[in-house]
């Protein structure tokens, strides 16, 4: 038995890696906050290049997991973050959703 693998990283599967990364970094920002996991959110995200892509890409998916009832861009309220992602950066704003 031959078993061939296809080891070719598509810009596809890559946008959702970055998208991946996103969502940890808003969950690690959420926990920074001292909100809880259930919490529902509104979020704010700015970023450039791949990294603002692979947000727009996976919109609905992020929000989803982040629990976010709205996504815009950041705010002065609330709390904020900065993160590097594949050498861009991610600005996150976060607060509870009410």
């Amino acid at each position: 038995m031959t078993v061939a693998l296809d080891l070719d990283l598509t810009e596809e599967l890559r946008l959702e890696g970055l998208a991946r990364e996103v969502v940890r970094a808003v969950q690690d920002a959420r926990k920074a906050a001292g909100l809880d996991v259930a919490d529902r959110i509104d979020l704010g995200l700015r970023a450039s290049g791949d990294a603002a892509r692979a947000i727009e890409a996976h919109r609905a998916w992020i929000t989803g997991e982040v629990l976010a009832v709205s996504l815009g861009e950041p705010r002065a309220d609330g709390h904020r973050g900065r993160v590097e992602i594949d050498g861009a950066a991610v600005e996150i704003w976060l607060r509870r959703a009410g």
